[in-house]
C-alpha cells in the first residue's frame, strides 16, 4: 500500500534580514511572513513557485535562493538554529526528515531571495546537482580589525547614521562582526567596507555568477529595526509609534512621550538634558493622508541606567506585532511558545501576562473580536433568505394559506410567517409581504424565494411593500420551474438537464447543458428562454 502523503506548515520570509545572534543563533527578521503548505512529493521547483505564486509575484520575480533555519541545540536560553540553503530536489527530503526529528519545534521557516525578472528556467531559481558545502553556516564570522578597538564605551559609531547602530561586547573587544542590508544591492556598509567578506559567508549566502552581492546577515548587536530618519512616512499613528517602540527596545534605552494626540507624536529620551539629546517628532501630513517624522535628533548617546529582562516600551502592542504571523500559521500556539519568540527577537522576555494579552489582540486582529464575532451568531442562526408560497385549503371555508419560511444554520426549516386570505393574488401577496418586510424581515440583503406567480412578482415589483432590488434580491424555485417544465415537454431526461442548467455554478456549465436540452428541443430552450437567467 502506498504511504500517505505528508505535509507541514512554514513560514516564508522573503523581505527583511537573516540575523545571526551569539543568543539563539540565526533568527529570520521579516515583519509580515506568508504561511505555505509543502507536501514530501513536491519538488524544489514546485515550492519555489509556491512562494511565488503565494507572494503575487510569479513572472516578474524568481527565487534566487531559499535558506531553511534548521535547529541545532538546545540551550540554557532556548533554542538555537543555523541556516541550511536548499539546493536541490534532495533538500527537500533533508527538510522532512527535520520536521520528523524535531516535533517540538512547531513553526518552521524559510527565507526566499527574491530578484526581478524570470531566469532562463521559467521563475525559479537555477537548481544546483547538490547542496554547496557553505549551505550552512556552522559558526559567526568574525574578522580581526586592522586598527586596534579601546577598552572603554565609546559613542562615535552612534555619531556616523550611516553605520549599523549597536556596539560590540567589551570582552570580545577584539572581534568586529559584518553587517548588510538586504536587497540594496549597495555591497557592504561604510564602515565594513575596508575588512574584505569572509569566504565562508560568501559561500552561503552569494551565488557563484555574483561575488559582489551583498550579504544578508547583520551582527548579532546590530539593530533590526531600521533608525528613524527626516521624512520617513507611516501610514497611520499606530505603525509610527511602533516603529519608534521597536527602535526603543532594541536599542535598549527609554524614552518619555511629550505629547501624544490625533495630530502629533513627540517622545525624547529619559536622559535628555544629562547628556543625551535625542528626541522625535511625527505629526501627520493631512494632504497626503501619512504620518511623517518632523523633527529628530538621534542616534542615542547614553547607556542604559539599569540591566532588566523587561523593557517598559515592550508593551502587548509591540508584541503582537510581532507573534502576528504565528498566531495566524498556528492559531492554538502556546503563550509559552510566543514568549520564547518574542524573547529571541527582542532579547528581553516579556511577562505571561503581556504575551497573552498581544496573543488575545492578534486573534482578535485576524479572526474577529469576541463581542463581533458573539454578535454574529443569529446571522449563522437564521440565513438571509426567505421562500414564500401560497397554499389552498380546501375545507368548509376554502381560504388560501400564504407561508413564509427560512432556514436556520442546521439547515432546519423554521415558519416566520403566515397569513389567511380569500384567493392568492397581487392584493393578498402586497398585503402579506409588505407586513412581512415591516415586521419580521427588515435588514438588507435578502434574498426572496418563490415561484413564478402573478400575484407575487407583482407585489415585489410594487414600491410599497419594500421589497426592490438592491435592497433585496429575487429568484425562482427551481423545482416549481421544473414541475411547470414538464407539464409542457415530457420525458425524466429533458427535465434533469434543465435542472443541472439551473444548478450550474458558472457560465461554461449553463451553456453546455443548455446546448444539450437545444439538440434534444429547441423549443425546450424557448419555453426556458421566457425566464430571466438572474433569476
Amino acid at each position: 500500500m502506498a504511504s500517505e502523503e505528508e505535509s507541514f506548515l512554514t513560514l516564508v520570509h522573503c523581505s527583511g534580514k537573516i540575523q545571526k545572534t551569539k543568543r539563539y543563533g540565526v533568527k529570520f527578521t521579516d515583519r509580515e511572513p506568508l504561511s505555505i503548505f509543502i507536501s514530501s512529493s513536491s519538488t524544489l521547483s514546485d515550492l519555489k513557485n509556491s512562494i511565488l505564486q503565494k507572494f503575487g509575484v510569479f513572472g516578474s520575480k524568481w527565487v534566487k535562493k531559499l535558506f531553511y533555519k534548521i535547529f541545532i541545540a538546545v540551550v540554557s536560553t532556548g533554542v538555537k538554529y543555523d541556516t541550511f540553503v536548499l539546493a536541490a530536489d534532495e533538500d527537500i527530503r533533508v527538510l522532512f526528515h527535520c520536521v520528523r526529528s524535531f516535533p517540538e519545534v512547531r513553526i518552521h521557516e524559510l527565507f526566499a531571495k527574491l530578484e526581478v525578472g524570470v531566469n532562463s528556467s521559467g521563475a525559479s531559481a537555477p537548481v544546483h546537482s547538490s547542496t554547496a558545502a557553505g549551505g550552512a553556516s556552522s559558526s559567526m564570522p568574525v574578522v580581526r580589525p586592522s586598527v586596534p578597538l579601546v577598552a572603554s564605551p565609546s559613542f562615535t559609531a552612534d555619531l556616523d547614521q550611516t553605520e549599523v547602530v549597536g556596539s560590540v561586547p567589551l570582552e570580545n573587544a577584539g572581534v568586529f562582526e559584518h553587517a548588510y542590508e538586504v536587497g540594496t544591492g549597495g555591497g557592504l556598509l561604510p564602515d565594513m567596507q575596508g575588512f574584505g567578506e569572509p569566504d565562508r559567508v560568501e559561500n552561503a549566502m552569494c551565488d557563484d555568477d555574483s561575488d559582489q552581492e551583498p550579504v544578508d546577515i547583520i551582527g548579532d548587536d546590530d539593530d533590526t529595526g531600521a533608525n528613524p530618519h527626516i521624512r520617513q512616512s507611516f501610514q497611520n499613528k499606530d505603525e509610527a509609534v511602533l516603529s519608534v517602540k521597536d527602535y526603543s527596545i532594541r536599542r535598549d534605552v527609554e524614552y518619555r512621550v511629550i505629547e501624544s494626540d490625533h495630530l502629533k507624536y513627540h517622545g525624547k529620551c529619559k536622559e535628555f538634558g544629562k547628556g543625551c539629546t535625542w528626541l522625535i517628532r511625527v505629526a501627520l501630513r493631512a494632504r497626503k493622508g501619512t504620518w511623517e517624522v518632523r523633527r529628530y535628533n538621534g542616534p542615542h548617546t547614553c547607556l542604559a541606567t539599569s540591566i532588566s529582562s523587561d523593557h517598559r516600551k515592550l508593551d502587548y502592542h509591540v508584541i503582537c506585532a510581532r507573534i502576528l504571523p504565528l498566531v495566524r500559521a498556528d492559531a492554538v500556539v502556546t503563550v509559552k511558545v510566543l514568549q520564547q519568540a518574542t524573547e529571541a527577537d527582542y532579547s528581553f522576555k516579556p511577562s505571561y501576562r503581556k504575551v497573552w494579552m498581544a496573543k488575545q489582540k492578534a486573534v482578535a486582529q485576524i479572526y474577529g473580536d469576541w463581542k463581533e464575532s458573539y454578535a454574529e451568531l443569529p446571522r449563522w442562526m437564521l440565513g438571509p433568505l426567505v421562500s414564500i408560497d401560497g397554499i389552498h385549503l380546501y375545507g368548509k371555508y376554502g381560504v388560501t394559506l400564504l407561508l413564509a419560511i427560512a432556514q436556520e444554520g442546521n439547515s432546519n426549516i423554521l415558519p416566520i410567517a403566515f397569513a389567511l386570505v380569500e384567493g392568492e393574488n397581487a392584493e393578498s401577496w402586497s398585503f402579506f409581504l409588505s407586513n412581512l418586510r415591516a415586521h419580521v424581515t427588515p435588514q438588507e440583503g435578502i434574498l426572496v424565494i418563490s415561484d413564478r406567480h402573478n400575484g407575487i412578482k407583482a407585489a415585489l415589483e410594487a414600491p410599497e411593500t419594500g421589497w426592490l432590488t438592491p435592497r433585496t434580491f429575487r429568484a425562482y424555485c427551481i423545482r416549481h420551474v421544473a414541475a411547470n417544465f414538464a407539464l409542457t415537454f415530457k420525458g425524466k431526461d429533458a427535465r434533469r438537464m434543465l435542472v443541472n442548467a439551473a444548478y450550474a455554478k458558472t457560465k461554461a456549465e449553463f451553456y453546455y447543458w443548455f446546448d444539450i436540452l437545444r439538440t434534444e428541443n429547441p423549443a425546450m430552450c424557448d419555453w426556458a428562454n421566457r425566464m430571466e437567467y438572474d433569476k
